[in-house]
């Protein structure tokens, strides 16, 4: 990693909010060393050092800091605030300040998990995909497959989550986190021309599967236990299976 995202052996999290005690409590029972931060410009003082910044609007008033913080590559970004209140464009996660603390705790581990670790290698792989996040170049079966960004995104998402199943909203705030969610038809037929070029039978997918009600997934390859990338084994606590996998169509 090019800078570093640990206090001790913990990962850590940044909270700029007007009540931090909370946070910090949860995102420390789960394995992260808080850091606080009691004004803005704190925030990106000290966001360098964390692997997510959690802020709300009072410390954070326009979400200003939060976004600088944007710079830091694969930072996960949370803003906590007021429910209509307009938001900061360039942050991955927006929760209503009337949500209790475990709800940023649960959107934080999402995020991380979808985003992975990107320090292992720059190509994912699970089964007979192949995704080089590098040159943003896909391949099935050893042929190049031809993607639009968002569909590259999509299976980048998927192959992350290492066989889970990812709800539709999960989906929509990882690809479009400046957005708010919708009913998922822009997703879903993202999802069908995905399958129009790697399955054999879009309408009868063998790989990219659909949870019926909540989301999708990709099917178990033959060396499941294998992690996805490198050929190293992925710790299993950041994988969130949501429901029984079905192989039906959206």
């Amino acid at each position: 990693m090019d800078r570093v995202r640990a206090v001790g052996s913990a990962r850590a999290v940044l909270l700029a909010v007007s009540e931090p005690i909370p946070l910090a409590q949860l995102f420390a029972n789960a394995g992260f060393a808080p850091l606080l931060a009691f004004d803005s410009l704190q925030i990106v003082e000290f966001a360098r050092t964390a692997e997510v910044v959690v802020a709300d609007d009072l410390v954070d008033p326009d979400g200003r800091m939060l976004q600088q913080a944007g710079t830091l590559q694969d930072t996960i970004r949370v803003f906590v605030t007021e429910p209509h209140r307009l938001a900061p464009a360039d942050v991955h996660a927006i929760v209503s300040a009337d949500l209790p603390p475990d709800e940023v705790l649960s959107r934080a581990l999402t995020l991380l998990a979808l985003r992975g670790d990107r320090g292992i290698s720059e190509v994912l792989s699970w089964g007979p995909l192949r995704l080089d996040l590098a040159r943003r170049e896909a391949r099935w079966r050893g042929g190049t497959c031809s993607l639009t960004q968002t569909q590259f995104d999509i299976l980048v998402a998927l192959v992350e989550a290492g066989g889970a199943v990812v709800s539709k909203m999960e989906l929509q705030k990882a690809i479009w986190p400046n957005e708010p969610p919708d009913a998922g038809e822009r997703l879903v037929a993202h999802i069908r021309r995905i399958r129009s070029r790697i399955e054999e039978e879009p309408s009868r997918p063998k790989f990219l599967l659909t949870s019926r009600g909540i989301g999708f997934c990709l099917a178990q390859p033959d060396d499941s236990r294998e992690d996805t990338r490198s050929g190293e084994r992925r710790p299993t606590h950041l994988r969130s299976v949501q429901g029984d996998r079905a192989s039906a169509p959206a």
